[in-house]
């Protein structure tokens, strides 16, 4: 499976899940982290299980930070729905395909 096909079976799940603004909501955020894995730590279909499962806690944080700056991010709970779709994806990718971070 290709990391955007990945990412596109996220957002359907998601889709299934939620409703309304909290999936629009859910579908950018998660498009950001998609986009700054690719540029930022150069993901590619062929590493970017490996990349998930051993990013650490300063990735992450790099993630959050490159979110804030390139989409002029301006109020916390932005920033915090940021980490809540990150939490849902990670919980996501281990419960369908066992990759666990073990952050």
């Amino acid at each position: 499976m290709t990391f955007e096909k990945l990412i596109e079976q996220f957002i359907h799940f998601v889709e299934k899940e939620k409703n309304g603004q909290t999936f629009v909501t859910c579908r950018r955020k998660i498009y950001v982290f998609y986009e700054y894995v690719v540029l930022e730590l150069q993901a590619k279909d062929v590493n970017y299980q490996s990349i998930l499962t051993g990013m650490r806690e300063k990735e992450l944080l790099d993630s959050l930070e490159y979110y804030v700056k390139n989409y002029d991010v301006k109020y916390a709970t932005t920033a915090q729905n940021y980490v809540s779709v990150l939490t849902v994806f990670y919980q996501y990718i281990y419960d369908e395909f066992g990759w666990e971070n073990k952050l």
